[in-house]
């Protein structure tokens, strides 16, 4: 059990790259939790990058830690880079997953990230037979964790928001070259494809931005998912 845990987080290390320090310090991201061969990174105030509201569905607060990250706007470059792109829906709801971070000597956080299990109802791109059984499971840039202070609270890069359980989603994910695949292009690597897109808890926080609707008609057309 101790050897499956610091595999994992050996695992984390090396898909998100990322140093996280809450309170007087700097935050410091990079885009290696999605990108493997190329990696941007700056140092941000922490005055300027940390943000709480107040979750809707979880009654816990969200700190966000705005991420310097190369992303992609059209859907060729998207699924170029994706090494696993499928349809399907989380099996579990978000505060049942495995939820994982790792800490600094003073109790401040240094790393988080979130595997989530999902249910493959369509299969696009899968050269390295990730998915297995119609499940596969993938790392999301998002946690629950408990923070110094001894409080739940959900961490997430770039206000990145998890795929929920019960909806259907388009997700594009990468091989972090251990064996984990990771979501990639942040909010722009998973598309919520139920009808009712009002009611989804996904599409309210990321509603508005251009690039993710072109990103999704796009997707639409050409994986014949209308």
């Amino acid at each position: 059990m101790k050897m499956k845990k610091a595999w994992i987080l050996m695992a984390l290390g090396a898909t998100f790259c990322l140093v996280l320090i809450i309170g007087i310090r700097q935050y410091t991201t990079t885009n290696a939790l999605t990108y493997a061969d190329e990696t941007v990174s700056k140092s941000i105030p922490d005055s300027e990058i940390k943000k709480e509201k107040k979750d809707r569905d979880h009654g816990l607060k969200r700190v966000n830690a705005e991420a310097s990250y190369i992303g992609f706007e059209d859907i060729d470059a998207l699924e170029n880079d994706a090494d696993v792109i499928v349809v399907g829906t989380p099996i579990l709801p978000f505060e049942k997953r495995e939820h994982e971070a790792t800490y600094y000597e003073d109790g401040f956080i240094q790393n988080f990230y979130t595997l989530t299990d999902f249910k493959v109802e369509k299969v696009i791109k899968d050269p390295e037979q990730a998915v297995q059984n119609e499940k596969i499971k993938f790392i999301e840039p998002i946690s629950i964790v408990t923070n110094e202070n001894g409080q739940k609270v959900i961490y997430s890069i770039a206000d990145y928001q998890e795929v929920q359980q019960g909806e259907k989603y388009l997700v594009f994910l990468k091989n972090n070259g251990l064996g984990n695949y990771s979501v990639i292009n942040m909010n722009n690597g998973t598309f919520d494809l139920n009808e009712n897109e009002e009611n989804s808890f996904n599409a309210l926080e990321i509603e508005g931005d251009p690039v993710h609707e072109k990103l999704k008609n796009e997707a639409l057309e050409e994986y014949d998912l209308n």
